[in-house]
């Protein structure tokens, strides 16, 4: 299980004193770049970029969390929606792939993984094994989405960036570790799956790390 990222709280200094210690601390950005100087340094360890979607199925759903009677009256729920709310959900067939690096650690073929923290509902993943094919020297753009200041770690110094999101946490120190998007940048590796599941996938550019990886299997 992957922590969370990093503890953000807002209200009042009240508000703040009542939170425990380590949520009031600033935003830090720390379990990802541990992983990828772990990495680095040849130590066991996983990294996961950014999923982008290939396709997307939603439905709305109405979800009601109220009695029935005449009178009513309880507290707060201790769930992720309010009593009565329209909730879109991705829906089968909803399809997203992803690159994993692994260093050290033998990753199952399939399993199961939580959407996220506040959303109801799981991923079935499938894994396979990937070989990098060869490098781009000259400037090229990345077939698939990364963070900024994930690359930077990687070594790379993007000339042009396509920002796909930014999210509202900001490390002070590292701005860049909030947004998503497509880089250009000279040195990006052409990698393909070994076993296709569609005839449509082709070769992804994508910036990896050389001291590690060189010309073995992602």
């Amino acid at each position: 299980m992957i922590p969370s990222l990093h503890f953000t709280f807002y209200g009042s200094e009240k508000v703040q004193a009542l939170k425990p210690r380590i949520a009031r601390t600033s935003l830090h950005y720390g379990f990802v770049e541990e992983r990828i100087k772990s990495l680095l340094n040849g130590r066991d360890s996983v990294y996961v970029y950014p999923a982008y979607p290939v396709r997307v199925s939603v439905k709305k759903i109405f979800m009601q969390a109220r009695g029935t009677g005449y009178a009513e009256f309880r507290g707060a729920l201790k769930t992720v929606y309010p009593r009565l709310v329209h909730y879109v959900a991705l829906i089968p067939p909803s399809e997203f792939r992803t690159i994993i690096l692994a260093s050290g650690i033998e990753l199952p073929r399939e399993l199961y993984i939580r959407i996220g923290m506040k959303r109801m509902g799981l991923f079935k993943v499938y894994l396979r094994e990937a070989e990098i094919r060869g490098r781009i020297e000259d400037l090229a753009w990345s077939s698939v989405p990364v963070n900024i200041y994930d690359v930077s770690l990687f070594g790379y110094t993007p000339s042009d960036v396509i920002k796909v999101m930014e999210t509202r946490s900001k490390p002070p120190s590292k701005p860049s570790a909030s947004i998503i998007g497509y880089i250009r940048a000279g040195g990006l590796f052409l990698v393909e799956p070994t076993i296709r599941r569609h005839q449509k996938e082709t070769t992804i550019r994508v910036p990896l790390l050389l001291k590690l990886f060189g010309d073995k299997h992602v």
